[in-house]
């Protein structure tokens, strides 16, 4: 895993087979962005780039050859509120939702709370109304 000085993502994943599966992060995209790429249009070529772009001037990446090159768009939401009426808590998977890629929230620092198991714990912790202040 490579974070970018361009705040950017490159992951590399060993495959059974003996190939490793590269993930880049393309930056930001609106929908619209995203839906105007088109997956033919992404060469070898085009995706060295990117990935030279995240690792720096420091290291040389340049891949051989590719067995498939696709854009695909992270599935990411969270809910907006995780308590309702201080009597019904959201936590865990049933309170977001993100990409399988880095597994657990490693992406996106999101992490299940301890409270979610601990009847005790969670009802002192929604007395002292910590539920609506930002992690």
């Amino acid at each position: 895993m490579v974070n970018g000085d361009n705040n950017r993502i490159l992951a590399a994943f060993p495959l059974n087979d003996g190939q490793i599966r590269v993930v880049v992060d393309n930056g930001t995209l609106t929908p619209e962005e995203h839906n105007a790429l088109k997956p033919e249009d992404l060469t070898l070529e085009k995706f060295t780039t990117l990935a030279q772009a995240i690792v720096g001037p420091n290291i040389k990446f340049q891949p051989k050859d590719s067995s498939w090159l696709t854009y695909y768009r992270v599935n990411e939401r969270h809910a907006e509120h995780f308590d309702y009426k201080g009597r019904i808590f959201l936590a865990g998977d049933a309170s977001h939702v993100h990409s399988p890629v880095g597994g657990q929230g490693k992406i996106n620092n999101k992490t299940d709370h301890p409270l979610a198991t601990n009847k005790t714990k969670a009802e002192a912790f929604a007395s002292q109304n910590l539920l609506h202040q930002p992690n």
